[in-house]
């Protein structure tokens, strides 16, 4: 949980010197200032874009072609673009040494759809719809939204709220005071928040790591026979959907906190449990405080969840 304080805090990204350079200078006259750019991009290009504040919105198109609009805020020193069309960088930059600037800036991109993308915010939020390349989305105040088509999606805000719906199969998504929301994943999965909810939603996992310190853990995903899932909450309450009838080891455990299973009768004298299948997956779940509830996945529970995965995440 450390490092992934120290990584939300200190991001950053970096880019190798361009081949070609463009400054877009303005005078500063208090008002926000139009952007409209074209440069020529290939369709498995490298796209890095930072924001300071304001928004970052990337949308995919079938042209070989980076398009960028939108408004820069009226103290922004400059638009900074650089890069070939194979790897291309966009910053906003603000005047170094005065804290005291109006730089709500809307960066609005359009991008090939297999773009390879990096975007960072600050005081920005950042939503990304429509690509099938590598995802890297991240901001320090501002909301994380994903709707996209990638394999690999990562995605991270420290206090605003995280959202990814993607069929990716390797997906990290971590906030430290937001709530995170995942919908549609596949294989791996990586969760973390400190004080916000885990709320998770996935076709078949066959791994998955969710961690919080004080927000609930809900899990209502398929899983593959082998699958390896790991919930661990210091206070928040942990529960999740699991098969109605387990093929491998389920563990739950907690310390102070109450247990509700449909497998075995509990009191209040019993923080332990096990259930042992026939099968090599294995379901850990722990809580040090927080209640742990389990429910079955029913035939009416998988029609459900059938269902969430036609509803897009609303922006």
């Amino acid at each position: 949980m450390n490092k992934f304080l120290i990584l939300m805090t200190t991001l950053g990204v970096a880019l190798a010197a361009p081949a070609w350079a463009h400054e877009r200078d303005r005078d500063h006259d208090g008002e926000s200032r139009p952007i409209q750019e074209h440069r020529p991009l290939k369709a498995d290009a490298r796209v890095v874009v930072r924001n300071v504040e304001g928004l970052i919105e990337v949308q995919a198109w079938d042209k070989k072609e980076l398009e960028i609009t939108g408004e820069l805020g009226p103290d922004v020193e400059k638009l900074e673009i650089t890069g070939t069309e194979s790897s291309i960088r966009i910053e906003v930059k603000l005047p170094k040494g005065d804290h005291d600037v109006d730089g709500e800036t809307t960066l609005r991109l359009r991008v090939p759809a297999g773009v390879t993308l990096e975007a960072e915010g600050v005081s920005a939020d950042v939503r990304v719809q429509g690509l099938k390349g590598p995802v890297t989305a991240e901001s320090v105040s501002g909301d994380v939204k994903i709707d996209v088509d990638s394999v690999k999606v990562r995605a991270g805000s420290v206090s605003g709220d995280v959202e990814v719906r993607a069929p990716s199969t390797e997906t990290r998504v971590n906030s430290v005071s937001g709530d995170v929301t995942v919908r549609g994943v596949r294989g791996e999965l990586r969760a973390q928040t400190v004080s916000g909810n885990l709320d998770l939603g996935a076709v078949e996992l066959r791994s998955l790591e969710a961690e919080s310190v004080s927000g609930d853990i809900d899990l209502d995903a398929g899983m593959t026979r082998d699958a390896d899932i790991s919930c661990e909450t210091l206070s928040g309450e942990v529960r999740v959907t699991l098969p109605a009838d387990p093929k491998g080891e389920v563990r739950v455990e907690t310390f102070s906190g109450e247990i509700s299973s449909p497998w075995w009768k509990t009191d209040d004298e019993e923080h332990e449990y096990r259930y042992d299948g026939d099968g090599p997956g294995r379901v850990r779940l722990h809580s040090f405080s927080g209640d742990i509830t389990i429910k079955q996945r029913t035939v009416e529970s998988q029609k459900t969840e059938i269902k969430k995965k036609d509803v897009k995440i609303k922006r």
